[in-house]
């Protein structure tokens, strides 16, 4: 009995590792296209609300978490690279990252752990206009505008990355979209 008992158990199990697999295949699988295509209406929700350009908003998420394939989107729904400083208060997700110290240099870190995409854009406009507005007011004012030059230099001056290539990089992933 309690052989049958372990073996179904292990048929339970070996079924549920696979599905996760399978799901976890699935999203390792977005494509481009499908990245922009499932974040655009939330970019565009709180680009309204916020008076800032959704495209910045899907063009830097897009670098940030690899097209939404990077481990830290996929296992945290961060799309920002956003991590957990001494105020943060929700779950984290402690993941390895590349540092610019100035040489690249790994470095382990916790970042901010959400729900949801939705969660993780509107993260990002908290962050920016309530937790360190004096950091990002640059930022949120570029952001405002159309010009991906203007807005790139701002996130770049701001400090939001230590990457040194990070502005040519935002203006790089916003060219390869290709926007409606």
């Amino acid at each position: 009995m309690q052989a049958w008992i372990v073996i179904v158990l292990g048929v339970v199990v070996g079924v549920s590792m696979l599905r996760q697999r399978q799901v976890a295949n699935v999203h390792d699988a977005l494509t481009r296209e499908e990245f922009v295509r499932m974040l655009t209406p939330i970019a565009k929700t709180y680009a309204k609300k916020k008076n800032y350009n959704y495209r910045f908003i899907v063009t830097q998420a897009a670098l940030e978490s690899n097209w939404g394939n990077s481990r830290l989107a996929r296992d945290a729904n961060n799309l920002f690279g956003i991590t957990a400083g001494r105020t943060w208060t929700g779950e984290t997700y402690r993941i390895e990252t590349t540092e610019y110290m100035p040489l690249p240099t790994r470095v382990v870190r916790d970042f901010r752990r959400y729900r949801s995409w939705e969660e993780s854009v509107k993260d990002y406009f908290d962050l920016m206009q309530l937790q360190m507005p004096q950091t990002y007011r640059r930022v949120m004012q570029a952001g405002a505008g159309e010009d991906v030059y203007a807005w790139a230099e701002a996130v770049w001056l701001s400090g939001y990355a230590t990457d040194p290539r990070y502005r040519d990089k935002l203006i790089a992933v916003y060219r390869a979209i290709r926007w409606d």
